[in-house]
């Protein structure tokens, strides 16, 4: 009935139908489908082509020997989740199977079992594999790309990876507005201008300070809508929106530290002819400092040294909250 069932399929298929086919088991969709759609909580997470998928064909084995296996013959590129009970080991490995078929004949067996695992394993170990590569980095390059290895394969946690982009971007931005505030005048020659008017210098500076604060608030409101619009598309169940909201506001607070920072900057460095290679160097300078020289976040003393690590984006993570 099954095989009756398939060659329907294929029929209506071969005359131009467009079948949706939904299993678990690899085999049947490997007989069935030239296209692959991983699907979780509702969302389709990753798409890919049968071909590409069989190039990098998974096997589950179980192999039971007479005697104890030595753990150290499977201690090569492809093999995963490898454990072992009594006297049978059981594992998955990735590649070519005449590779490990030549590790398993160095062996006296019992019995030995070879199957197909199912998609939702292979997508498991997919995103395994992604963090054994990510975790091949050095710690201090992880913390400047902003990898967090316990939270990389949830929606929150890959997301913070690149928020942590965004925000030196923004702090960019904050820079440059607050070196701008009272070095413009120096630079274009307006100060002697704008001292006649009969507006005091105080409010003066309060107007900047009020303009450039407002640009940013512009900036953050159009960046939340777009993302929050943008990461609805892609949530899963454990999605947080509260969470999602607090981490985007982190970067508002960071970037009223950078516009503080630029003033006072500005005030030692009258002449600037150009300000983004001010603001570049104080960003950049924090930023390393925060990343490399601070890789321990939980001395709250050292982390005061950068603006980058007084928000903890996976403290906020993990309590839905900012550190007290």
């Amino acid at each position: 009935m099954q095989q009756k069932f398939f060659d329907l399929i294929a029929q209506e298929n071969k005359k131009g139908a467009t079948i949706f086919f939904s299993s678990h088991i690899l085999s049947e969709v490997q007989k069935m489908c030239s296209r692959v759609a991983f699907i979780k909580e509702g969302k389709i997470i990753k798409t890919e082509k049968m071909s590409s998928l069989q190039e990098n064909s998974y096997k589950r084995f179980s192999i039971e020997t007479k005697s104890g296996i030595n753990k150290e013959i499977f201690n090569i590129n492809g093999v995963s989740s490898f454990e072992i009970k009594n006297n049978t080991a059981h594992f998955i490995f990735k590649g070519n199977i005449n590779t490990i078929m030549k590790k398993i004949s160095e062996i006296e067996l019992r019995n030995i079992s070879i199957e197909e695992p199912d998609l939702e394993e292979i997508f498991m170990q997919d995103a395994e594999d992604f963090k054994q590569l990510l975790g091949e980095y050095p710690e201090a390059v992880r913390a400047m790309l902003g990898i967090n290895l316990d939270y990389i394969t949830s929606l929150l946690g890959f997301y913070s990876m690149i928020f942590t982009f965004i925000v030196l971007c923004g702090a960019i931005q904050a820079m440059n507005l607050g070196v701008s505030i009272l070095s413009k005048e120096s630079r274009e020659r307006t100060a002697d201008f704008l001292l006649v008017k009969p507006v005091s210098r105080t409010a003066i500076v309060s107007a900047k300070l009020l303009a450039a604060c407002t640009a940013l608030a512009i900036t953050n409101a159009v960046f939340i809508i777009v993302s929050t619009f943008m990461a609805n598309l892609a949530k899963t169940e454990d999605f947080s929106l509260k969470t999602f909201l607090m981490i985007n506001l982190s970067m508002l607070f960071i970037q009223l530290i950078f516009i503080a920072i630029g003033m006072v900057v500005s005030v030692f460095f009258k002449k600037i002819k150009n300000v983004l290679p001010i603001s570049l160097g104080f960003v950049f300078g924090f930023y390393f400092i925060g990343t490399i020289l601070v890789t321990d976040s939980s001395n709250k003393l050292e982390r005061i040294l950068s603006p980058f690590k007084y928000f903890d984006i996976y403290y906020i993570i993990q309590n839905m909250s900012y550190e007290a």
